[in-house]
């Protein structure tokens, strides 16, 4: 093979084992706010960024919730709620008043492959007081570019009981089958403070997204404490049938603290947690 395609290769492989860094391009990112919420009006806040969600607790050490929107700008969306999803998001119970306004940050991912963008949203109503399944928004919305601009493809609403924010957002082929996967953490919460997060895979492949894996990936609660890393070479080696995790035990029944945590290795098949339809 000549040394121009060995060359190709190897960066085609070092590709694949990087994550996909997220677009800066500020009028990118505006574009793409406008076909999402099409009609509204949408100003970036020049001001240091607010946090938008409430963080998890640290209620059990060593177990992190870092926020994968740290630092990200944040954009005041103003409009209507536009569906039953917003509308639980922007109104205050204990009056019915409904706020309009969106406090936002996000993600936006170009595919290299099919030039589509894949967006990672995260916004609260501002002065909103909302039931706690709906303390917050996230979605998942992947575009294509038409000759008039961007339309929306598909338009995912993540739903999380008590969800305050995402812990990780990335893009990586992880399965190493050539194609990308979106890989999202987001944290939950429960009675009695029970918190958690929940790992979720989505195939890039054929223009849509795909829901390919949902299982906790962090846990804290009366019966245990643990949390799982994503392992991908041992998930390369199953060529994508399964995916594969460290999980890392910290308490187990009766929150019984380990002085030295278990470790092992575990593994979900493809679809794991995922409703299929």
């Amino acid at each position: 093979m000549p040394a121009a395609r060995l060359f190709c290769v190897a960066l085609a492989s070092l590709a694949s084992l990087r994550a996909m860094a997220p677009t800066k391009n500020e009028s990118l990112r505006l574009t793409i706010l406008a076909a999402i919420f099409p009609g509204m009006k949408i100003s970036g806040d020049s001001a240091p960024v607010r946090k938008i969600t409430r963080r998890q607790p640290g209620a059990f050490p060593p177990i992190d919730f870092p926020d994968a929107l740290a630092g990200e700008k944040q954009y005041s969306i103003v409009g209507e709620p536009a569906n039953a999803t917003e509308m639980c998001a922007a109104e205050t119970l204990l009056d019915s008043s409904v706020s309009r306004v969106r406090e936002l940050q996000f993600k936006v991912f170009v595919l290299p492959l099919t030039h589509d963008t894949v967006a990672v949203l995260q916004y609260r109503f501002a002065g909103a007081n909302p039931g706690g399944n709906c303390w917050s928004v996230a979605r998942v919305v992947r575009l294509s570019q038409q000759q008039n601009g961007w339309r929306v493809s598909q338009d995912l609403v993540l739903e999380e009981q008590h969800h305050t924010g995402f812990e990780d957002i990335e893009i990586s082929d992880i399965d190493g089958d050539g194609f990308d996967e979106l890989i999202l953490d987001m944290n939950w919460g429960g009675a009695a403070g029970l918190i958690g997060s929940s790992l979720q895979i989505y195939s890039l492949r054929d223009g849509h997204l795909e829901g390919l894996l949902h299982v906790t990936s962090r846990y804290g609660g009366e019966d245990e404490a643990f949390e799982q890393k994503l392992d991908v070479a041992a998930t390369k080696a199953t060529h994508g049938k399964r995916f594969c995790f460290r999980k890392i035990e910290y308490a187990e029944a009766g929150y019984k603290v380990l002085r030295n945590p278990r470790v092992r290795a575990t593994c979900y098949p493809r679809y794991e947690g995922v409703e299929r339809r």
